[in-house]
């Protein structure tokens, strides 16, 4: 049959309950395989798709002890296989270890990053990734990054969206050059590659970085952790 979706539910040999999602489509190469749970990863072309979806997938299902995994033949399709442990088993300790590595201290002073996006599951995506090693603060607009900017709060790193509704990018980093000099010189802009004829100006005025969505994770650290 064309265009089939097959959704299996059982019990594994542990007391497992086991979700497999099947398709016979094309299959997924090696290479996209490897990666397609990593935030930010996609195939899609620019603007067209942020690589979040199985990222969040992965980060459910792993906070609830789960496991989730996908194989895949070229030409025959593929499947994605969801395990969530027992009862007996999750009382066990099974998602000890995961709890551990929360627990990890690291070096050296955090960076305090504000996020300024109204694509909500991105912004959550990005507090994820940069957890770690910082402390970041979600702004769902562009009015309230500028009231986060002006309210004595001291931030390290502004990742600003540039295109945004009511107040874009553009205009928080334009009151923040007059209200608080300086600080727009930590703004790293990302931008989702459709811009507008003041953008587009606006972008070869100003020598802030930019970063394309969607984005790897390391690109992103990397941003974040330096100054230059």
């Amino acid at each position: 049959a064309e265009n089939e979706i097959r959704v299996v539910l059982r019990t594994g040999p542990a007391g497992e309950a086991i979700v497999e999602v099947s398709d016979n489509g094309p299959g997924i190469s090696e290479d996209v395989r490897s990666r397609i749970f990593d935030p930010f990863f996609t195939t899609k072309s620019v603007g067209l798709g942020l690589g979040l979806g199985l990222s969040i997938c992965h980060g459910i299902v792993t906070a609830h002890g789960g496991t989730i995994g996908v194989t895949s033949d070229a030409g025959r399709g593929s499947t994605f296989r969801v395990a969530f442990p027992s009862l007996a088993s999750s009382a066990a300790g099974v998602a000890a270890p995961a709890a551990a590595a929360t627990a990890e201290v690291r070096p050296g002073r955090r960076r305090r990053v504000l996020v300024i996006d109204d694509e909500p599951t991105l912004a959550t995506m990005i507090r994820r990734v940069l957890a770690r090693d910082c402390d970041v603060t979600i702004a769902r607009d562009g009015r309230e990054g500028l009231d986060a900017l002006t309210g004595g709060e001291t931030f390290d790193v502004v990742l600003c969206d540039l295109m945004m509704p009511d107040l874009t990018g553009m205009d928080v980093y334009a009151e923040i050059s007059r209200l608080r000099p300086g600080l727009q010189e930590r703004f790293i802009f990302m931008t989702g590659g459709a811009f507008t004829e003041r953008a587009a100006e606006f972008l070869a005025r100003i020598k802030n970085r930019r970063l394309e969505k969607p984005f790897e994770t390391h690109v992103l650290r990397a941003a974040v952790a330096t100054d230059d």
